[in-house]
């Protein structure tokens, strides 16, 4: 695949799918209200890092139930990068399902639709990327898209 992506005669995508937490803890705060944002001038000692992580342990075992990623705190995306320009194309979706990669895949057809080139998506062997639902799919786009 490589060599025929570089001579120019199929686009290669590298496709996967992660959850990506919308939470930085820094926005949480660890400090009293009426502390200042200071600037470090110099290094920390061990024992003001170890405090500092254990602030922070303390602050993110709140966000850790399953309740909070129903809320919207955990975001599924699916994403693939292309082959030689390093090009990101990705949707955030509600969960992980083919119906949700079946309109992912349309997503990045319509993005390459005027091109000549067939596009080859390598991914792994997960469900969603072996589910049936995806059949009607493949053979719509069957000679200009396969994975």
């Amino acid at each position: 695949m490589e060599y025929q992506a570089r001579r120019g005669e199929i686009l290669v995508l590298y496709e996967d799918e992660t959850g990506v937490w919308r939470f930085a803890l820094p926005r949480a705060g660890w400090g009293r209200k009426a502390q200042r944002v200071r600037l470090l001038t110099r290094p920390l000692s061990p024992s003001q890092i170890k405090r500092d992580e254990s602030r922070k342990r303390h602050t993110w075992l709140q966000y850790r139930s399953w309740s909070r990623i129903t809320s919207g705190v955990l975001l599924n995306v699916i994403g693939a990068v292309q082959y030689g320009t390093s090009k990101v194309f990705s949707k955030m979706v509600p969960y992980f399902d083919a119906q949700e990669l079946r309109q992912y895949i349309h997503q990045i057809m319509a993005i390459f639709q005027k091109t000549a080139q067939e596009v080859v998506m390598a991914v792994d062997r997960s469900g969603i990327h072996r589910a049936h639902k995806l059949d009607a799919t493949l053979d719509h786009y069957r000679g200009k898209f396969r994975f």
